[in-house]
C-alpha cells in the first residue's frame, strides 16, 4: 500500500483541488490556511500575508508529492 504526502509549503495556487477554508492564521512573515479535505484538515503555509475569508474555496495544485510505503513508512 502507498501513502501520498505533501508538505504544507508545497501546495500552490492551481486547479486540481478545490477546498473550503476553515481558518486563517496571519503570522506576520507567513499565512497558515486551514482547509477541509474529506474527513481531514490540512494546513497550507504560504510566505507573506494573504487576504482570504473563512468559507471561501481555495483552488490548489500540489507540488513535490512524497510517496511512502504504508507498512514500513519508508520514503520511496
Amino acid at each position: 500500500m502507498l501513502t501520498v504526502c505533501v508538505r504544507p509549503e508545497h501546495l500552490q495556487n492551481g486547479d486540481v483541488l478545490h477546498l473550503p477554508i476553515l481558518n486563517i492564521e496571519q503570522l506576520g512573515h507567513e499565512t497558515h490556511i486551514i482547509v477541509q479535505l474529506a474527513d481531514q484538515t490540512w494546513t497550507i503555509k504560504w510566505s507573506g500575508q494573504h487576504a482570504f475569508k473563512i468559507g471561501e474555496i481555495l483552488s490548489l495544485q500540489p507540488q513535490h508529492l512524497l510517496f511512502f510505503d504504508t507498512e514500513t513508512e519508508v520514503l520511496l
